[in-house]
Formats: structure tokens, sequence, C-alpha cells
């Protein structure tokens, strides 16, 4: 392999990926380039103006490139994988103005600007020159190198002490985590929520960020529900009451029952993405109770 190309995990149809050797871009204007924190370039990894260029140290697999591995979303090949990376700049493109060559960065799994009207108002995932990482339209991160456009905006600078396995988390599944549980006790006073019964559906590394963060609101009772039980025990350990819907759900709607005087749950959180683990939401849910899915529906 010459210095002009690197390992890269490049997408070719549906449940065909594959590591090869890849061309290096070189970075312009506002862009960076990054060495990235490869750690788990895998099959099910999947594996201008301002960009930057990143050494990439870690990237994670997102379960929404499943949908596209499986072929259940349609997509065009040729394009390296992964949307979310944490990464050491190696190059800066001559307009960028806040990060600088060595810097630890995260990038979440979309590029924006920082300036349009959703930016400007905290919908950056809405941005109007939103690119996602690791589709036909801009390479991802499951390589040993890659670019970061509009780096200033999209990418993050780490803080220091933070173990680079930890800091992949903040690059979406932690955020993803939190903001599910935001959503689902938004408006509500803490003594509401200090009553509530919550159901958390899927117990994935989402689920269990999800978890954490619903755990810290206080709630009366978090009832996780899934189907490995590896995850239930972590669930557990976490402070939840675990629940396995397929093989005890005749008792999981009596204990909801139980805990709610017959009502429902308060809350639900949904983070599996499938249409029978909403419906099962919405069947635990209590009339005027909320509802906050986070899983990448396909059907």
């Amino acid at each position: 392999m010459s210095n002009d190309t690197m390992k890269a995990v490049v997408f070719h149809g549906t449940l065909d990926v594959r590591l090869e050797d890849h061309i290096r871009h070189y970075v312009a204007g506002k862009l960076v380039y990054v060495h990235s924190f490869v750690h788990d370039i895998l099959t099910l990894s999947y594996l201008a103006h301002q960009r930057k260029k990143l050494e990439l140290p870690l990237i994670n697999s997102t379960h929404s490139e499943l949908h596209v591995f499986r072929g259940h979303q349609p997509s065009k090949t040729g394009f390296i994988m992964g949307h979310e990376t944490t990464g050491i700049i190696i190059e800066v493109g001559n307009e960028v103005k806040i990060h600088a060559k060595g810097d630890s960065i995260v990038m979440p799994f979309t590029v924006s600007c920082g300036k349009c009207f959703y930016c400007t108002r905290g919908y950056s995932s809405r941005c109007e020159e939103c690119l996602l990482f690791g589709c036909p339209l801009l390479d991802g991160g499951q390589a040993e190198y890659m670019r970061v456009p509009l780096a200033d905006a999209t990418a993050v600078k780490a803080p220091e002490g933070i173990d680079e396995r930890m800091l992949i988390l903040m690059a979406d599944i932690f955020p993803t985590g939190y903001f599910a549980a935001r959503n689902a006790f938004e408006g509500m006073e803490s003594e509401t929520i200090g009553n509530s019964v919550v159901v958390l559906i899927g117990c994935g590394p989402v689920g269990l960020c999800a978890l954490i963060n619903v755990l810290e609101y206080k709630p009366k009772v978090v009832i996780a529900i899934d189907r490995v039980e590896s995850r239930l025990e972590l669930a557990k350990k976490l402070g939840a009451e675990p629940w396995n819907d397929q093989t005890h759900k005749e008792g999981l709607t009596k204990r909801v029952k139980e805990l709610t005087d017959g009502r429902g749950a308060d809350c639900v959180i949904e983070g599996v993405g499938h249409s029978d683990a909403l419906r099962t939401g919405f069947d635990l849910l209590r009339p005027w109770g909320t509802i906050a899915s986070f899983g990448m529906l396909t059907a």
C-alpha cells in the first residue's frame, strides 16, 4: 500500500462489504483530514472547501447502517461506510478557523454548516448543506483516514483526558440516548417524573445509554424490555427492572398494569426501530402518556 492509498471498508451491495485499498484524498479550504481511531473494521461495521483531514482512531458501527447492509434501504455502491467517528487531525484546510493539527475530535453522522436556518436553531441534522457520512455522496469513517467537510461546524473538539473508547459514544450513541430521555420527560415537573413508570423497549448500546439518562431523572420505576438476556442483565445492573417480552409477554403487561393501577406506563421509550416494538410501546402506554421513539423505522 502506497502513501496515496489507505485501508477502507467499502460497500458493494447487500451483505457485501470489503476491506480494500482505497485512494487517499487531499484537503483544501474548509476541510480537515483525520486519522481515524479504527477499533472495529469488520464486516458489520461497514467496516471542497471547509474540510479537514483526520487520523481516525475510533469508529463506531451504527445500527442504521444495517438497513443498507441488509438491503432494506436501497443504496448505490462504492462508498466507504461509517457514520460515527473520532480521530486526530493530521491536516487542516486553509479556511478552517477553530481546529488545528493534533486536535482530537468527534464527528456526528452528518455534516453541518452552522449558519443556516436550521443550524442556528440547534437542528443541525437538518442543515441546508447536510450530508451523511458513509453514503454515496460522502465517504465515511471506516477507513484509516477520512475527510471532514465544513469542519468548524461539523467536528467537535474533545475534552482532554477522555478514553477514546468512551469518546466514541459521544459521536451519536450517548447523545441519542440523552435526547430520547429528554423528549420523554419534556415539560414534566420533577414530582411528576418521580411518580412515573417508564418502559424502555430495546437495550442495545443506545438503549442502555437512554436508560442511564432516564435514571438521572429519577422516575419511580423503569421497566427495560429486550429479548437478549445479556442485555437485560446489563439493564438490571444499571437499575432497571428487566423483562423479556418474547418469553414473558403476558407477565410484562400485567406488571405494567400493577405498577400503574391499571392505567399503563406514563412514558415509553422505543429504541428498536421495528414496527412490532413500536406497537408494543403503544399497547403498554396509558392514555395521554408520552412515547419517545429513536429507533430507525423502515416499515
